[in-house]
């Protein structure tokens, strides 16, 4: 795949750091572009892609969805009562609370992208348990953890990060 003329070096690295590690963390400044990065990926591999973020950014995940790969289809699922059985798009964008509603999702999903990931830092809790048993469990081709602050406060809270990328689906 060839990436737009407008790409940064940092974009390109990271791109090619994708490419190479299907499961990966890509870990840069806010504003850098890591969302492009992510969809340019889904491009390459020509992925059914599902997008986990929190809800205030579904619809800006839409919007750069349509900006970077205009003709893909995008289905976003804002409300529980809105969730059904996708077979149509090539991007599904939910939040962290609604994707737990909506597990079938990982079945359908060949690439998992979960931007600002840095929110799944105890193992411990449901969400990063969840999280980690359905990448797992549905043997995820690709995974995408995208967050401009991987450390916030301890050390020990990036080992839930790191171990979502060394699953091996094969």
């Amino acid at each position: 795949m060839k990436l737009p003329k407008i790409a940064t070096q940092k974009q390109i690295q990271l791109f090619n750091y994708g490419l190479k590690h299907p499961y990966s963390l890509l870990c840069a400044d806010p504003r850098l572009g890591k969302s492009a990065v992510a969809i340019w990926l889904q491009s390459a591999r020509k992925a059914n892609t599902l997008i986990i973020c929190p809800s205030y950014l579904i619809l800006n995940w839409k919007r750069e969805i349509l900006k970077w790969s205009p003709k893909s289809q995008v289905t976003t699922f804002r409300k529980g009562k809105d969730i059904y059985d996708v077979c149509d798009a090539d991007f599904v964008v939910t939040s962290f609370d609604l994707v737990q509603k909506a597990e079938h999702l990982f079945e359908w999903a060949d690439m998992v992208v979960i931007d600002e990931i840095h929110n799944l830092k105890s193992m411990t809790a449901k969400r990063t348990e969840f999280i980690h048993r359905v990448i797992y469990e549905n043997s995820i081709k690709y995974f995408i953890g995208l967050t401009g602050t991987p450390l916030k406060n301890r050390v020990r809270e990036f080992y839930s990060l790191i171990s979502l990328a060394y699953y091996d689906p094969k």
